[in-house]
């Protein structure tokens, strides 16, 4: 008898205007065919592919010969995954330790999901908070996951590399100040995780607080774009009960 199972959306929405990374154009949806005039409704999207909940493919990052999105085999996509528990606060780290002590253990070939609470309803309508304060995976956590040879890294943050690792001080040098450039090497996660060939799911959400410290399978399959660095995704978990 097969078991019971249970689908357990992990995505953010995608619509006119979600949070987008500071500089990114503004997603734009809207009807270019309508049922009163067409009798038919077509809509007309217009967005970043890093918009929403979106994987990172090796070749955003790493160019050349590295593997676009319409690339990464689709057994990197699905299989065996953690849901870690990790909250974290405004400029939040997520060390090695943190990775240590969670549950479920990590093992080699895992997809590693990590929860932070990041993408709750009062952060994420927050775009300044949400998009310039964000806790990410410094260096001891990148170094600790490539060390165990995770097949993909996701959490519900925009960007796994924690704010002082991205240009974002430039931005908003009134809220992002006063740190050790030395401690946050440039961008170490997407260099370390894509340059690894792992790829990166960010802005994960949906129902994810349902499924947290449970080992589980997931899917997340991209759209086939012909030589691209990212796409839109949804994230399903797969859980049996």
């Amino acid at each position: 008898m097969l078991a019971y199972m249970k689908l357990v959306d992990l995505s953010q929405p995608l619509y006119d205007s979600p949070p987008t990374w500071p500089g990114f154009p503004e997603v734009k949806i809207r009807r270019i065919i309508h049922h009163s005039k067409d009798e038919v409704c077509a809509k007309e999207i217009t967005t970043c592919t890093h918009a929403s909940t979106h994987i990172d493919a090796p070749w955003h990052f790493m160019g050349g010969k590295y593997t676009t999105v319409d690339k990464i085999p689709l057994e990197k996509l699905y299989g065996s995954a953690v849901i870690l528990d990790i909250t974290k606060e405004n400029l939040g780290e997520i060390t090695a330790e943190d990775l240590e002590k969670a549950s479920p253990a990590v093992e080699e070939g895992d997809i590693v999901i990590v929860h932070t609470g990041w993408h709750h309803d009062e952060i994420w309508n927050d775009e300044t908070r949400y998009m310039i304060l964000f806790p990410g995976f410094v260096k001891s956590a990148v170094d600790w996951l490539i060390d165990k040879k995770v097949k993909m890294v996701g959490s519900d943050i925009p960007c796994v590399d924690h704010p002082y690792q991205t240009p974002l001080s430039n931005l908003r040098p009134d809220l992002l100040k006063g740190f050790d450039k030395e401690k946050y090497p440039h961008f170490v996660a997407h260099y370390g995780f894509l340059g690894n060939d792992i790829p990166i799911l960010e802005l994960l959400g949906g129902d994810i607080d349902k499924v947290l410290e449970r080992r589980l399978n997931i899917a997340a399959f991209p759209l086939k774009i012909v030589g691209g660095d990212a796409s839109p995704v949804r994230v399903v978990a797969f859980l049996e009960e």
